[in-house]
């Protein structure tokens, strides 16, 4: 059997080692992926924000916990209206406190547009 130089063994060391790390980060990535909850239009609320998802990436976890899905979106007010800062926030899955549903959003909408009407109706009925 020859001898294997330390020069080999640190490449063939090297090249199982990058292999190793792009399986944990591809298992990672698939965890995370397979136990997302929400998607990008849902609105979500957690203990510091409330955002409309626009875009979902995920995190490792390699720090303190397992993979997760990143929800970032616009932060809104308590009306879930835009706040006036339009600051992009971002929400990891286990920090959802609660999905708000459409149905709560579409009402809200409707009372947002019927002040607006009534606001304009206001004018114009002053106006004349």
């Amino acid at each position: 059997m020859d001898k294997l130089s330390e020069a080999e063994y640190n490449t063939r060391l090297e090249a199982l080692q990058k292999e190793h790390k792009q399986q944990l980060t591809s298992l990672a990535h698939e965890y995370a992926v397979r136990n997302r909850e929400y998607k990008v239009g849902d609105i979500l609320r957690s203990d510091y924000a409330i955002i409309s998802v626009e875009t979902i990436g995920w995190n490792d976890g390699s720090k303190c916990t397992l993979p997760h899905i990143v929800y970032v979106g616009m932060e809104l007010t308590k009306k879930l209206v835009p706040k006036k800062n339009a600051r992009k926030m971002k929400i990891p899955q286990f920090a959802v406190v609660e999905k708000i549903s459409k149905k709560v959003c579409i009402g809200i909408e409707h009372a947002v547009l019927s002040e607006i009407n009534n606001e304009i109706e206001g004018r114009n009925n002053g106006s004349n």
